[in-house]
């Protein structure tokens, strides 16, 4: 089983950082409860990391979830 997608953030922006608000991260949680944010990205750019360590302050892959451009 593993991992399923969760809805609501138990996480503050501030713990999270860019991933947060990103439209390529997906909030997941593991088998014993841990949330994890998954880069969606990372699958076609090699230089960004899968589940990166949070908060993320830096990040080139960022793109607002609001935003309307497709990448």
């Amino acid at each position: 089983m593993g991992e399923a997608e969760v809805p609501s953030s138990r996480k503050s922006r501030e713990q999270v950082g860019l991933c947060f608000d990103c439209r390529h991260a997906r909030q997941l949680k593991g088998a014993k409860g841990n949330e994890f944010y998954r880069c969606q990205r990372a699958r076609a750019d090699a230089s960004l990391i899968d589940y990166p360590p949070l908060p993320v302050s830096e990040c080139h892959g960022f793109v607002a979830a609001k935003d309307e451009c497709s990448d």
